[in-house]
């Protein structure tokens, strides 16, 4: 049961992560799994450290851009240092552009075999009204959780429902009901759990606004059965460009609102230069921890220090480092730690784009920082499809063939093109490191002999740049 709710958080994450990139209107899901892979909705609002978060998001009509086809992913296999098979996504689509359903795959060790499959239907405005979550059991689908919106005439989210699967039907779980000024911001969220025969209220959000509309105080309360108990308060300030510059977090303690913790940002324009946490002691403010933050010159983040205070002084302990191509991509995101005096590698994620500018890859390792050696890591390779995706060579523009695939010493590649273009074909391993290169110059045709002889077992991206278009096929070495 463990690797299979390493699976289907896999599949939750990566439903996530497509509907980010793509616009699309699907609400967080922060489920909850248990032994029983039940969902139990999560409250309005999460604590995530000491940092609250709250969990809402509005519903946004769905996007096109990207269209991913399928996603393949990773994991490193520490005993034989080397990448593994774990999962693959397909992405099914109404007309084309819409998502319809995610299939999920996992390997098992010698094969890929069905684990989850993602739903999603929506209304005649194209916003979405529920996605559900089924799984293979090794032999049926059996429900595992689903989610219903709904929307009012303007069409903001006014309730998420979520519901429990048990074997073909669904059980009520949890119910969240959002209410809205004549500005459109929320000004009360309300959280209920299912008793088996009715709805039972559960917790209360309630948001304040200023004269801008930026929320300026949050006040979460529980139901004990009789009336609305205060639980924590979050009060928010901001300075003349809008930016946050502080956030009081405060505990209902002895019917009184009592000071917890104080998070203070400063900016430079709207850069986010340092932050700083406090806790309180009773009678003041004590140090926890400050961050520091440090742009290019194009406002992307290159650099974030982190210091904790020890009692007495203000210590060094960790930073991340962000490297950037020419079109302003993350390639590349470095943790590192402090340890006797020296910065000592942690994490490490590396990025590679399409012609786009769409994410293709991300590589994930973490690293023993007593050993420097690999000890885990993933990785992620995103195809796209679509008008708007990568262009293949097809009937109306060319024709290409790849034989044997998969190979044991050879590929052999032989192009058509319709009309003369400039051609480079380039492979590519699972880590985005060009492993062979050739520029065949201004061609109609080409053929070619590409040696995998030295190459690993594992799967390669063979790319084909045809003037402005690049068709990507999959290449398989096996011995």
């Amino acid at each position: 049961m463990k690797n299979f709710t390493l699976l289907l958080f896999a599949l939750l994450t990566m439903s996530a992560t497509y509907a980010q990139n793509a616009q699309l209107p699907v609400k967080p899901l922060i489920p909850s799994l248990s032994s029983e892979m039940a969902l139990t909705v999560s409250p309005l609002v999460s604590n995530t450290g000491n940092k609250t978060i709250t969990e809402r998001s509005s519903i946004e009509p769905r996007s096109v851009s990207p269209v991913y086809d399928s996603v393949y992913i990773w994991h490193w296999n520490n005993p034989n240092n080397e990448w593994e098979y774990y999962l693959k996504n397909y992405f099914a689509y109404i007309n084309t552009n819409y998502l319809d359903t995610i299939f999920n795959y996992g390997w098992t060790g010698s094969t890929w075999a069905d684990t989850a499959q993602s739903d999603y239907t929506y209304n005649s405005v194209d916003s979405l009204t529920s996605n559900s979550l089924i799984y293979w059991n090794g032999s049926a689908w059996v429900n595992s959780f689903k989610s219903i919106y709904g929307y009012n005439a303007k069409n903001l989210d006014t309730s998420w429902e979520t519901q429990n699967g048990s074997g073909s039907t669904w059980v009520n779980s949890g119910l969240n009901t959002y209410t809205f000024n004549s500005n459109n911001l929320e000004i009360e969220g309300e959280g209920l759990s299912w008793s088996g025969s009715a709805w039972s209220a559960d917790s209360r959000d309630t948001f304040m606004y200023n004269s801008e509309n930026l929320d300026t105080t949050l006040i979460y309360q529980n139901w004990n059965g009789i009336n609305w108990t205060n639980y924590s308060k979050y009060i928010y300030t901001y300075d003349i460009n809008q930016n946050q510059t502080s956030e009081l977090d405060m505990a209902w303690v002895s019917n009184a609102w009592v000071n917890d913790y104080l998070y203070t940002y400063n900016f430079s324009g709207h850069n986010d230069t340092s932050e700083e946490q406090q806790a309180w002691g009773g009678t003041s403010w004590g140090n926890g921890d400050y961050n520091f933050f440090t742009y290019n010159s194009n406002n992307d983040l290159t650099k974030q220090l982190d210091k904790n205070w020890t009692g007495s002084a203000w210590d060094t302990t960790d930073e991340y480092l962000y490297t950037y191509d020419a079109n302003y991509n993350k390639t590349k995101e470095l943790y590192q730690v402090r340890l006797s005096g020296a910065w000592v590698n942690s994490s490490q994620s590396t990025y590679t784009y399409d012609n786009n500018n769409r994410e293709l890859s991300e590589t994930d390792l973490r690293f023993d920082i007593y050993a420097d050696t690999t000890i885990s890591g993933d990785s992620t390779r995103y195809y796209f499809n679509g008008s708007t995706g990568i262009n293949h060579l097809t009937a109306d523009n060319g024709k290409l063939t790849i034989y044997p695939n998969p190979s044991t010493d050879y590929i052999h590649t032989t192009i058509q093109l319709n009309q003369p273009s400039s051609l480079q074909l380039r492979l590519v391993n699972m880590l985005g490191q060009t492993v062979w290169v050739t520029d065949a110059g201004t061609v109609s045709s080409y053929q070619g002999n590409i040696s995998v002889a030295d190459l690993a077992d594992g799967v390669y991206m063979l790319l084909l740049n045809e003037g402005n278009s690049i068709q990507q096929s999959e290449v398989v070495v096996a011995r």
